[in-house]
């Protein structure tokens, strides 16, 4: 991936900055699903998950540090429908939305 504002360049995996040349570091990246393709990730489907199953980690650790249960709640039914669509579905079932 590459920013269009400056020459920065980032793993569509993991999202770290790689400079001026992601492709090294895109082949061996570790969030990068088993039998992926080296450079592209294959199907919006595909590449959807992974990013999901990256970001759900962080995701839920910003949920259980909410100060408020019920802010958790109301937070989760709000984005409910838009985290199902970005397969988010661990997070869901994790605070049993």
């Amino acid at each position: 991936l590459k920013c269009a504002r400056c020459p920065c360049n980032f793993c569509a995996w993991c999202g770290v900055d790689c400079g001026a040349d992601a492709h090294r570091h895109v082949a061996t990246c570790a969030a990068k699903p088993a039998g992926a393709d080296v450079y592209y990730p294959g199907t919006h489907q595909e590449f959807a998950r992974a990013q999901a199953r990256h970001r759900a980690p962080q995701l839920e650790r910003y949920l259980r540090g909410l100060d408020s249960e019920s802010t958790r709640a109301a937070l989760l039914r709000e984005l409910q429908a838009t985290l199902q669509e970005l397969y988010y579905l661990d997070v869901l079932r994790a605070f049993a939305v």
